[in-house]
């Protein structure tokens, strides 16, 4: 896992959008200033120009840190370190990404123990194959789900591509953008249960299941069941963060989280694409209705947007991976 030192990123993610909370979640001031725009973050004592890698005024704490240079963020290492109030150098997000890590594989571990200590009981009381079923309920599911995940965490940390991490705004879902400048992938999440749901995209990422438009740095090829497998995962790790979620059903086991289930969700609005009835500009995550990846050629898009009339002007040897505002895994 690699940390970067950040740059502007359009914000588009599982369902919240325009979030200025961005690198080291910290505000963006993007405000125009003449003919462009800042592309400052605040972090209180002074700004940070992340086309720099500067700042805007002399480190207040200078005295500190003679060996750097006054205007330089992070100690020049934004791996190790973060500055949270642009005078304190701390170490950085390499630690948060161990600590949610970390707890995914607690929590795998805890189930791992409950399971094999129902499998001692049963054979200690001579429990029929049947009870001792009823007993582990989804516990083995559960598990074979965490391993995956953590199986996911470990592609990213030996994947040439660089991530970085960030703390979604307080109410949103996360998300994953591409910063064009750079072409970091940052993953925005919440708690623990939206960091698994999350890693589940950037993996899909990595199987070239997903990919980023270059320009704008939204993802494509999004769809359905990529939503599907990403709850799957969030639910292994907190049942209760997907069953307590609004939708047309309720998702109590991994089999009901479906298509339908998630395109039921947020209203039916959140997970829909471009053209639906229910599609929100600025809301809507412009989800395919049916199985996309680098590969989708012109009739998939068509398909997976039926709705979509801008689908049907793509050349007629369109694919994905070949457009040259594409950007994936190689």
């Amino acid at each position: 896992m690699r940390v970067v030192f950040g740059g502007q990123q359009e914000y588009y993610g599982d369902g919240v959008f325009a979030n200025k909370y961005l690198y080291n979640g910290k505000e963006l001031q993007n405000d125009q200033l003449g003919a462009t725009k800042l592309n400052w973050y605040d972090f209180h004592a002074r700004m940070y120009m992340a086309d720099l890698g500067r700042t805007t005024t002399q480190d207040p704490m200078l005295e500190k840190f003679y060996g750097l240079s006054p205007y330089s963020m992070f100690a020049n290492n934004p791996l190790r370190f973060t500055d949270p109030t642009g005078m304190e150098i701390e170490e950085g997000s390499k630690k948060l990404w161990e600590k949610q890590k970390g707890s995914v594989t607690k929590q795998r571990d805890r189930l791992q123990s409950k399971s094999d200590g129902l499998v001692a009981k049963a054979e200690k009381k001579g429990w029929s194959a049947d009870k001792l079923a009823k007993k582990q309920g989804n516990l083995g599911e559960r598990i074979s789900s965490l391993n995956t995940s953590l199986e996911t965490m470990g592609t990213l940390e030996a994947s040439d591509q660089v991530y970085s991490l960030s703390r979604a705004a307080e109410g949103s879902n996360g998300g994953l953008t591409l910063d064009p400048k750079t072409n970091v992938i940052n993953i925005s999440f919440g708690n623990t249960a939206n960091f698994v749901h999350e890693t589940t995209h950037a993996g899909q990422f990595e199987t070239g299941d997903v990919a980023f438009n270059k320009q704008s740095g939204v993802s494509l090829a999004q769809d359905v069941f990529d939503e599907v497998a990403a709850y799957k995962a969030q639910f292994a790790y907190s049942p209760s963060s997907v069953s307590g979620l609004t939708s047309t059903s309720v998702a109590n086991s991994f089999g009901s989280i479906t298509a339908s289930w998630v395109q039921g969700l947020g209203g039916g609005s959140l997970y829909v694409p471009l053209g639906h009835p229910n599609y929100i500009p600025g809301v809507s995550a412009n989800t395919g209705v049916s199985p996309l990846n680098i590969n989708s050629t012109k009739s998939d898009f068509i398909k997976a947007y039926p709705n979509a009339a801008i689908m049907k002007s793509l050349p007629t040897n369109y694919i994905l991976k070949n457009s040259p505002f594409t950007y994936y895994k190689k």
